[in-house]
């Protein structure tokens, strides 16, 4: 209703929070909790008690709006001593403000990204994350749908060097009113069936990872080919040349997330039900968690001896023999390419459905659909800058 009404009223108040984030929105050390429910807009402030070590929150902001929050991010502009809020509506971004002395929303800035001739950007189907943020504080990226992107700049072009040199620097006028930029990555890299993105840290500009398929697949294509995934890393530089940095090919056809990772480490985790992966511009290690993601164990082999030993005097008249030509018996089926250092976890287990999240640089936490937690630590050799292995351990449980 929101896109084709001025008016819009839910029916009923929402229950379920859409989205949430931290924030320092007041110069003070004060943390405060962004919630969006539907078209409802919360803001708490997170208090510390003086009698207990417990804490609580205070709701400082209730609204309503007229119109269903898609997308829910913190920035902080440059020259700024707090944090702003930017709320994505289909086809448009908000740029907020809390103001300390009356404790109220103050609008900074409105930009559509609609275009006259197509209207809105049609919606993603996959479950891309609504908004990401650039670890730096350089940009926020928005999906709307296959490779297209939008992205809301947060300093300047050449920010980068210029805060090194000297923080205090004047703001531009234009920091006040950054304007959100269309990225087209199916046109110009020609990237397609898009799963997952996230944005990485250690790079001069924002560098953006994508995990997308390289070929249509299906469930029975699985017997010839278990890995039509690639990790394609792209910098979203000023001159929107957008330069591919580095690319892994063949990942499993089941990755459905990929996990950023802090400096000085860099790369991406890559979840998949039956390993964890990590790649950088070098490096390629892995932890197979059962059997599937074992290239060593007797069921692989056995499917690569059953698939080549398909009857063929048994066939109909009607019915033709398969076709094998597709089929490599030296191309793991379940495993990715030959260049990833796996190990094998102590015990069995599977990551479809699950999720994860940074509980340190080095620390993932990750929840399966069974409500079991597992927290994955990675290890990195001496110098701190190689990934030695991967070590996983259960630590609890949120089922009832």
């Amino acid at each position: 209703l929101a896109e084709l009404f001025s008016l819009f009223k839910p029916g009923s108040p929402a229950t379920a929070v859409d989205h949430c984030a931290s924030a320092h929105l007041l110069p003070s050390q004060c943390t405060h909790l962004v919630l969006a429910k539907n078209a409802s807009f919360e803001i708490y402030a997170v208090r510390r008690s003086e009698t207990s070590t417990n804490g609580f929150l205070e709701l400082l902001i209730q609204t309503e709006l007229f119109g269903v929050v898609e997308g829910l991010g913190i920035v902080r502009l440059y020259g700024n001593d707090h944090d702003s809020i930017v709320l994505y509506f289909p086809g448009k971004f908000s740029l907020l403000e809390l103001d300390p002395t009356t404790l109220s929303l103050k609008t900074i800035a409105i930009h559509s990204i609609e275009e006259p001739s197509k209207g809105l950007f049609p919606r993603s189907q996959s479950p891309l994350p609504s908004l990401l943020a650039d670890p730096l504080g350089r940009c926020l990226v928005c999906p709307l749908g296959g490779p297209n992107l939008a992205v809301f700049p947060c300093r300047p072009v050449l920010s980068t060097f210029l805060m090194d040199v000297d923080p205090n620097l004047p703001r531009p006028e234009e920091l006040i009113h950054p304007v959100p930029t269309l990225v087209r990555l199916g046109e110009r890299l020609g990237i397609s069936g898009v799963v997952a993105m996230a944005l990485l840290d250690g790079y001069f500009d924002p560098a953006l990872a994508i995990l997308h398929e390289t070929e249509i697949t299906w469930t029975g294509t699985a017997a010839c080919d278990h890995n039509t995934r690639a990790l394609t890393v792209v910098l979203l530089d000023s001159a929107r040349t957008f330069p591919v940095v580095w690319r892994s090919v063949r990942l499993p056809t089941d990755s459905f997330a990929v996990m950023p990772v802090a400096n000085p480490l860099g790369g991406v985790l890559v979840l998949t039900p039956n390993a964890l992966l990590f790649l950088n511009n070098t490096t390629r290690v892995g932890l197979s968690l059962n059997v599937f993601a074992d290239p060593l164990n007797d069921l692989t082999r056995e499917l690569h001896d059953a698939q080549m030993r398909l009857p063929q005097q048994d066939l109909l008249p009607q019915q033709t023999a398969p076709d094998l030509s597709a089929f490599n018996p030296e191309k793991k089926m379940f495993f990715p390419p030959e260049d990833f250092d796996m190990t094998a976890s102590t015990f069995t287990l599977t990551l479809e459905g699950a999720q994860g999240c940074w509980m340190s640089p080095h620390e993932l936490l990750v929840a399966n659909r069974f409500g079991d937690l597992f927290l994955a630590e990675l290890i990195p050799d001496d110098s701190g800058l190689s990934l030695r292995h991967i070590r996983l351990s259960q630590v609890g449980t949120c089922s009832p």
